[in-house]
């Protein structure tokens, strides 16, 4: 009967799931943040409106309110070719909470995974790689959900978010003309391809130390 090593579940526990995950959640929260800044989004929302010039103005103007403080019924009034709702205007107001609360989350677990990964002398070769393995499996079976039920798929992540039905708008309200699905497909791939080629770059760069010695030899 062979007996169990402890010592190597626990490392395969920390190497293989806590530490590759806290990655994910910290990169995720970190491109979320990222996407929001005003200089991203621009190059983003204008690539997804280009058939639609005559919004981006008011589009980027809303947009650039979740990076900043200025309360969104002022923002309203500066809107040239429309105006929000009061449902909409607490949306943007929650969606900016959202933000920071990504912020404090990409924070704590880049802390967490620093502390935990230098106290469990963590392979790092290990870590990066096992985090691309999730995230791809994660990424092929939302791709999965979403092409079977993508209603389902969308409500389920909003509701996930947001935790209530604030996200849900009126059918003919102007943020749906500013912000139609093209604009979160284009900010959505964009943050997943990030994600994916930051991943990428660590696994060819951290490398396992046996894959070192061996290429020494």
């Amino acid at each position: 009967m062979k007996v169990i090593k402890w010592k190597s579940v626990f490392r395969l526990l920390v190497d293989g799931m806590l530490c590759p995950w806290l990655f994910i959640i910290f990169m995720l929260t970190a491109g979320i943040v990222t996407v929001s800044q005003p200089f991203v989004f621009k190059v983003l929302y204008g690539y997804s409106m280009k058939d639609r010039p005559a919004l981006v103005e008011d589009g980027l103007k809303i947009a650039e309110g979740l990076s900043g403080s200025k309360a969104y019924t002022k923002i309203n009034k500066t809107l040239v070719r429309g105006r929000i709702g009061k449902r909409e205007i607490d949306h943007f107001e929650d969606i900016r909470n959202k933000i920071g609360m990504a912020r404090g989350v990409a924070l704590l677990s880049s802390i967490s995974l620093l502390l935990l990964g230098v106290a469990c002398a963590a392979r790092w070769g290990f870590v990066f790689r096992m985090s691309l393995v999730w995230f791809i499996s994660t990424g092929v079976v939302a791709t999965i959900w979403a092409t079977i039920n993508f209603r389902h798929f969308f409500r389920s992540l909003h509701w996930w978010i947001f935790q209530d039905d604030s996200w849900i708008l009126p059918d003919n309200c102007y943020s749906l003309m500013l912000y139609p699905y093209a604009v979160w497909k284009t900010v959505g791939a964009a943050m997943m391809v990030g994600v994916f080629l930051l991943l990428v770059l660590g696994c060819v760069l951290v490398r396992p130390k046996g894959c070192a010695n061996a290429k020494k030899r």
